[in-house]
């Protein structure tokens, strides 16, 4: 029996994911926890700016953005839960492994992640959930998602970045 579901969500909060751990947790009247990986790495490597503390900021800001959309759509959903939002460490080093670790930390019962469809472009990104079955003990439950809208979504911090300096 699932008593407690925890669902990672990139930067769209109207994700399948989500969803998915919504309508799973009415049938077993489990309790959810999101949680929403802020990834420096990627934006850092490719960032004109040399502000480490202003790139962490706006991501983070984001990041917050998302936390309060998921608390919303859970309220409204009438589940039991609670959104999360943490910073990737060195330690962790991939969005995977962070996931891994907080569904120990929050003892879930299983973990629900989108799948990202693959593109050229994609190619030197991690492939999360292969992370994610690589790190946690936890089962792993794929869904489909929103890849086209969240994509579009992944530069606003770069543009909140060009407009504090």
């Amino acid at each position: 029996m699932i008593k407690h579901i925890l669902v990672a969500v990139g930067h769209d909060a109207n994700c399948q994911a989500l969803q998915s751990a919504i309508k799973l947790a009415r049938e077993n009247n489990a309790h959810i926890s999101v949680v929403h990986v802020v990834d420096w790495m990627p934006r850092f490597i490719l960032a004109e700016s040399q502000d480490f503390g202003a790139l962490i900021n706006c991501l983070e800001e984001q990041g917050r953005e998302v936390v309060a959309e998921v608390t919303q759509k859970l309220n409204e959903s009438g589940c039991r839960g609670e959104a999360h939002m943490i910073t990737l460490s060195v330690q962790e080093f991939t969005v995977g492994k962070a996931i891994a670790s907080f569904a120990r930390k929050v003892d879930a019962d299983l973990i629900v992640l989108g799948q990202t469809r693959s593109s050229f472009w994609r190619w030197f990104q991690e492939d999360v959930s292969s992370e994610v079955r690589q790190h946690a003990v936890t089962p792993l439950h794929v869904t489909g998602s929103n890849a086209k809208r969240a994509v579009r979504s992944i530069w606003r911090p770069f543009a909140r970045l060009a407009v504090s300096q």
